[in-house]
């Protein structure tokens, strides 16, 4: 049996074989943080998650240290040194996986990180601070890591997480869900929310959650040249292809638009479980679309600089970082108000923010999304660049400094 089909009892009877603590190699400079996730820093996905981990890497000028996934068995158990972009820092390998072949892994990849947390609990040196990126890793380091500071980070609207359109493991037991929730939130040093709407529920049970907003990367994201005008309206799509950013309604959205006598093009960038669905449904639309995969950052960066609007059709967001990202390349953004939980959209500046699902709806803003300014968009998010945001919150969320 391959290591990536081991049913859910391999696993948990993997978790119970603690290991003894061992000499540890790591840097001369030993970073006071450690930010624990199922992230790879040799294979970094196009998600909020993985880019704000690798943008608190790339801007914390004390350094962190991650505890994550790897595809290199010989990297699980022990300390190595990782980079990302000439950033480098000490890694220590949880478990071994491959994070794009998850329809092939029986356990979700948290899981998989708190069994290595369990596992080499002994091996992971006493930090002053841990930060945890999902709810059920916090809820299990605040029991077995007790000597640091849990920093408990939430990214998505948990109203959407545990509801019929995610596609999270989480929607069948949102029951365990809140108990965790509890457990996180309560234990935390300090609790940063990401998603402003659902502040109000959350501070009834941390009255002190710090509520912020994601980012953008000014060397990565800038305003896109000028270039000769052209009739036809470029539109850009970026996320997952999983029922949470709901892509089949784009496609939906450019049909009606084309259908209406425009000349207009989507381009897609992402990859999932509905990939093959979406090419047969872009076929029977006869949409007017170009799927360009899985992109790395910068890839998107170019994408974003050569088309003329973002479109975002999600059922829920927390506070989501290719909004801020396509602003700051000079585009401006029509999306579902589900998409936008921040109301960073502003239809004088920056976007317009579309209350119903309907397609023709989300065509006609689109349609209308010419009247603006590329110097407007990018002006309405220069306060969000992340060689200052990142810095401001760790003084925040760590020391308690305004």
């Amino acid at each position: 049996m391959s290591r990536r089909s081991v049913p859910l009892w391999g696993i948990l009877r993997g978790c119970s074989k603690q290991e003894g603590p061992h000499k540890l190699t790591m840097t001369d400079s030993t970073p006071s943080r450690l930010i624990i996730d199922q992230f790879d820093p040799e294979d970094l996905l196009p998600s909020g998650i993985d880019t704000l981990i690798a943008d608190v890497l790339r801007h914390d000028a004390d350094g962190s240290a991650v505890a994550g996934v790897t595809q290199d068995r010989n990297r699980v158990g022990s300390w190595s040194t990782a980079s990302i972009d000439s950033v480098r820092f000490d890694f220590f390998g949880l478990a071994d996986t491959d994070r794009r072949r998850a329809s092939r892994v029986r356990v979700p990849h948290s899981l998989l990180v708190i069994c290595g947390i369990a596992r080499f609990r002994h091996r992971l040196r006493q930090f002053q601070y841990v930060h945890a990126h999902r709810i059920e890793t916090g809820a299990f380091v605040s029991v077995a890591l007790r000597g640091s500071k849990l920093i408990q980070f939430v990214h998505n609207d948990s109203t959407g997480l545990i509801g019929a359109n995610s596609d999270s493991f989480w929607k069948h037991l949102p029951w365990l869900y809140r108990i965790l929730e509890r457990r996180a939130l309560r234990a935390a040093h300090a609790v940063v929310l990401f998603n402003r709407g659902d502040a109000a529920r959350m501070q009834k049970i941390r009255p002190d959650v710090h509520v912020a907003q994601t980012w953008y990367d000014s060397a990565v994201f800038d305003t896109r040249p000028a270039s000769p005008a052209s009739d036809t309206l470029r539109v850009c799509w970026v996320g997952r292809f999983e029922a949470q950013k709901d892509p089949l309604l784009a496609l939906q959205t450019v049909a009606a638009l084309a259908r209406a006598g425009h000349s207009v093009e989507l381009h897609m960038a992402g990859a999932g479980s509905l990939e093959a669905s979406l090419a047969q449904q872009a076929r029977d639309l006869k949409a007017p679309v170009a799927f360009h995969g899985s992109l790395a950052r910068k890839e998107v960066a170019a994408l974003m600089r050569s088309s003329d609007v973002l479109l975002m059709t999600s059922h829920y967001e927390g506070s989501p970082l290719v909004l801020v990202e396509a602003n700051a390349s000079g585009i401006p953004v029509v999306a579902t108000s589900a998409s936008d939980p921040d109301q960073s959209l502003d239809d004088k500046t920056n976007g317009i923010r579309v209350s119903s699902r309907d397609p023709r709806e989300l065509a006609s803003a689109l349609a209308m999304s010419h009247r603006f300014a590329a110097a407007d968009c990018r002006a309405s998010v220069q306060h969000r660049s992340s060689a200052s945001a990142v810095p401001a919150l760790l003084r925040i969320v760590e020391e308690g400094s305004q």
